[in-house]
């Protein structure tokens, strides 16, 4: 008897070896894979977007809070990352975009005001404003939840009377264009374009709660409910002489 249960158990040891075996081969199956691919395609960026995907993925399913946050804030980086190595506005990339810019939103909404700022120095908020110009309205509407939580920091930092009393978000986003591209985007006031109007709707809250014609105004409350939105006419606008911005005529909700 104890002679079969040591053969058994030497039976079940070479099964799990087996198995071990396979998986290690399978592993590098699929590393071989992925550099045939890199290489048959002329470049780095493929392997990246696959490694990438995995992580991004892995950030999405994590359930435990502290791992969780971890993957979630370590996701947020990477998309930083790849942002950087591909080409954004290309369609073959489209997908990778649309992850990563979920990945950052993601990463700013769920992370601590310091998270933020170190997601800002490793150049976030360049990388949302590139993306506002994007022609998927999903990608657009991430970024702009992403700046508007960035700016919310922006403004914790100021009333703590950090950075001389200035967003300094704020500017950021000024001098890499972003705010250019948050205004062009109040030009999709369609209601009936839903996708785009949703754009439109965060930007101008944006535009009205964190783009002050005074850099020093703080806010004091976030508009954050969409009430009731109405233009008279097609040229029913109101010129703004300081900065030259066409405001639609709008009321709003503060909540």
């Amino acid at each position: 008897m104890e002679y079969r249960k040591k053969s058994y158990k030497a039976g079940v040891d070479l099964e799990e070896a087996s198995r071990r075996r396979e998986e290690d081969l399978e592993e590098v199956r699929l590393s071989k894979r992925e550099e045939n691919l890199m290489n048959k395609r002329g470049g780095g960026e493929e392997l990246l977007l696959l490694q990438s995907k995995k992580l991004f993925s892995d950030a999405s399913q994590t359930h435990d809070n502290e791992t969780g946050e971890m993957a979630v804030a370590k996701a947020g980086f990477e998309a930083i990352r790849v942002l950087s190595e591909v080409h954004p506005q290309h369609a073959e990339y489209n997908d990778v975009v649309a992850t990563a810019a979920l990945a950052i939103a993601k990463a700013i909404s769920e992370g601590s005001d310091e998270q933020i700022r170190c997601f800002v120095e490793h150049g976030c908020i360049e990388k949302l404003c590139e993306l506002l110009k994007h022609p998927d309205p999903k990608i657009v509407v991430c970024c702009l939840e992403g700046l508007r939580n960035i700016l919310k920091v922006g403004v914790v930092d100021q009333r703590a009377g950090k950075n001389g009393g200035k967003n300094i978000y704020r500017g950021k986003i000024v001098e890499c264009g972003g705010l250019d591209s948050i205004e062009s985007l109040t030009d999709h006031d369609n209601p009936e374009d839903t996708a785009w109007f949703e754009a439109f709707k965060k930007a101008l809250v944006i535009i009205c709660t964190y783009f002050p014609f005074d850099e020093y105004c703080i806010p004091n409350e976030e508009i954050t409910e969409w009430s009731y939105y109405a233009i008279e006419s097609p040229s029913a606008y109101q010129s703004n002489p300081v900065e030259g911005f066409q405001r639609p005529v709008i009321r709003f909700t503060v909540s």
